[in-house]
């Protein structure tokens, strides 16, 4: 019997979930995704941990801004070197698809 071919999208989360378990102080998210950005949400919540969520994709981008919230601020962006990163973060996550130039940062 052939298999279907998958696509691991999420595999990232373990690594993510023990990240954000040891940690809590602010996260970063540099591309945002139906995993991940969910997650980071929701982890944050709770706390009102400081999460700042970067997106490059316009139409994704229009999802993703219902998460705004007073710990969760959440930017679209044409330009990834003109993110306001300049601080200490006690997780980062970069996920940058093709949006935007990612290639400078």
């Amino acid at each position: 019997m052939a298999r279907t071919p998958t696509v691991n999208f999420g595999s990232h989360l373990p690594v993510l979930i023990k990240a954000i378990s040891l940690t809590d102080g602010p996260v970063l998210e540099m591309g945002m995704g139906y995993n991940s950005s969910l997650f980071l949400h929701w982890a944050c919540a709770t706390k009102k941990r400081p999460l700042v969520s970067y997106e490059a994709n316009p139409e994704f981008f229009r999802f993703a801004q219902d998460y705004r919230r007073d710990f969760h601020e959440v930017f679209c962006i044409d330009n990834w070197t003109k993110a306001d990163i300049e601080r200490p973060w006690d997780v980062a996550l970069i996920i940058m698809s093709q949006h935007g130039d990612a290639r400078k940062i």
